[in-house]
């Protein structure tokens, strides 16, 4: 074997890890909070204690009434929920979540930096979707990575 040979051994080995590693890999670029973290939040916490709790919001809206000295402010966040599946024969066993239910935004409503409740947004309640599981995603993906790799053996 002579050094090109080996070049093009290494390439082919490192574009396969590549694309074998990345393949099927569903990343979100968003934050999401679920049910869980919203028991972390308390009426009257500051948004400091909320940031700390959910991490950072995808919005933040401020409005002042310059009359009452008032300041309203909105914290948004993606939000999703998990889908359970039936509590097990055992008695206290909690069920098991087993997928992801539907996707929407929740609204933190902060009066003078003073959490006065949450809701989910409405608007866009109204257009959550629920997941629902992808039978032929395994599949294609599969038959992308080979024919990846058919075209780089040709490539070589």
């Amino acid at each position: 074997m002579n050094g090109t040979q080996i070049i093009k051994i290494i390439t082919l080995i490192l574009g396969l890890l590549i694309m074998v590693n990345c393949a099927g890999q569903n990343v979100s670029a968003e934050p999401w909070i679920q049910t869980d973290d919203l028991f972390k939040i308390k009426i009257g916490m500051s948004t400091k204690d909320v940031i700390t709790a959910l991490g950072k919001p995808l919005f933040i809206e401020n409005e002042m009434d310059e009359d009452d000295e008032i300041t309203t402010t909105r914290y948004i966040y993606n939000f999703r929920t998990k889908d359970y599946t039936e509590g097990s024969d055992k008695p206290n066993k909690a069920p098991k979540a087993s997928a992801w239910g539907r996707t929407t935004n929740i609204q933190f409503t902060f009066i003078n930096d003073s959490l006065l409740g949450w809701e989910e947004d409405k608007l866009t309640l109204s257009m959550a979707t629920n997941n629902k599981p992808k039978s032929a995603g395994g599949t294609l993906q599969l038959i992308g990575l080979l024919l990846n790799f058919i075209i780089i053996i040709k490539i070589f």
